[in-house]
């Protein structure tokens, strides 16, 4: 399973202003290209137990294989997944190894505004709160 590198929106809403801030500010005269993403990776299957861990155990972990065969069954729009099949399949295509269309963006002028390095860690803490939320009914 890949590493996953996900930004809390609250964090990235930070950065976004302090780049905007710093843009207005230092008065560019080309196209600058900014990227967000987590500095500090996490391993896939450590967020899978995470999320069993945060659901008390009703959420049981199944093969990705498994999960993406449902979908395809499916065919229903009251499966939200269904609209992402596309992404999903190449997702699972790069995690065996076929090679991808998309490569990982820079994030170096990003890095050199605003610092996530410390304020950014998906730990299981967040993930509980993540879960509460949303099986709460908002």
């Amino acid at each position: 399973m890949q590493d996953v590198r996900w930004i809390p929106t609250d964090v990235a809403a930070e950065a976004l202003l302090s780049i905007l801030t710093h843009d207005a500010k230092a008065r560019l005269s080309g196209v600058v290209v900014r990227h967000l993403d987590a500095p500090h990776a996490l391993s896939g299957h450590k967020l899978v137990q995470f999320i069993v861990d945060a659901s008390g155990g009703i959420i049981q972990p199944v093969a990705v294989n498994e999960w993406l065969n449902a979908v395809k069954d499916a065919h229903s729009k009251e499966v939200p997944a269904t609209r992402l099949l596309q992404f999903y399949e190449e997702w699972l295509n790069a995690e065996s190894g076929v090679k991808s269309a998309r490569r990982p963006l820079s994030i170096s002028n990003t890095e050199a505004i605003c610092d996530l390095g410390q304020r950014v860690f998906i730990d299981p803490a967040l993930i509980t709160r993540y879960f509460v939320y949303a099986t709460s009914g908002f």
